[in-house]
């Protein structure tokens, strides 16, 4: 009878032994997966690169093009000054929008002069 008990009780701890080691396993083999897949995620990615100090609208010409009536870049139109801060290059634009109305698109405009005040 007692070699009954030892032995139950040796293999219900061996099966608890091994039951300990392979969630850890299993876990680690989850982990490395999730790292792999969000490491292939980030070099699929697209990478966003900063507007071109040099590019006088700022990558923004074809969003400037499209608020205005005729398609075009009015001469007057304001160009980015490398050194200017972005804030106040915002804020020369929205100037010029106010008075220059007559060259930009109507639902254009009133959206322009909602986001300048």
């Amino acid at each position: 009878m007692k070699s009954i008990v030892i032995i139950t009780l040796f293999s219900f701890a061996s099966l608890v032994s091994f039951g300990q080691n392979i969630e850890p396993t299993q876990a680690s083999e989850k982990n490395t997966s999730t790292q792999t897949t969000e490491m292939k995620k980030a070099e699929k990615a697209p990478t966003l690169q900063p507007a071109d100090p040099k590019d006088p609208y700022l990558g923004r010409q074809e969003k400037i093009k499209s608020i205005m009536k005729d398609g075009q870049i009015p001469t007057t139109f304001p160009k980015y000054i490398d050194g200017v801060s972005k804030e106040d290059y915002k804020q020369s634009v929205y100037t010029w929008v106010h008075n220059n109305q007559d060259l930009i698109k109507e639902e254009e405009y009133k959206k322009l002069e909602q986001k300048s005040h």
